[in-house]
């Protein structure tokens, strides 16, 4: 049973990175499923504690948020995201896992108040 859910980013609100969350939940679930070993379930349970995603260099840059104490998110990152982390920097488009390490210095941007989404259509399966 394929869940649904998990190609819909939980946390809308969160303007400035909707879309590149969307597009990172749906190659998660194409390439892993949305099984315990997966990358769907962890990557949409970090989205839903206010994770981010930022533009930096040549990739994106996957980041804590607020909502989520940083122990918390390196038990995650360690246990559920590494032993994909191949995979997951080529969605990225990073190349060292330190990228998804989160920075001091990294000033998140307030979140935008955001227009409700048009219903999307992913290959014939209604998001």
């Amino acid at each position: 049973m394929v869940r649904h859910y998990l190609l819909n980013d939980p946390r809308p609100d969160l303007c400035d990175d909707h879309e590149s969350w969307e597009d990172l939940l749906y190659c998660a679930w194409r390439t892993t499923g949305d099984g315990p070993d997966g990358l769907a379930v962890p990557l949409y349970v970090l989205r839903e504690g206010g994770a981010r995603l930022f533009e930096r260099g040549p990739g994106l840059v996957l980041r804590p948020g607020d909502e989520l104490d940083e122990a918390d998110y390196q038990f995650v990152r360690e246990n559920y995201l590494m032993p994909h982390s191949r995979r997951l920097h080529a969605f990225l488009g990073r190349r060292q896992s330190h990228d998804l390490i989160s920075d001091d210095d990294l000033v998140l941007p307030a979140a935008k108040p955001c227009p409700k989404p048009e219903p999307k259509l992913r290959q014939g399966v209604l998001l």
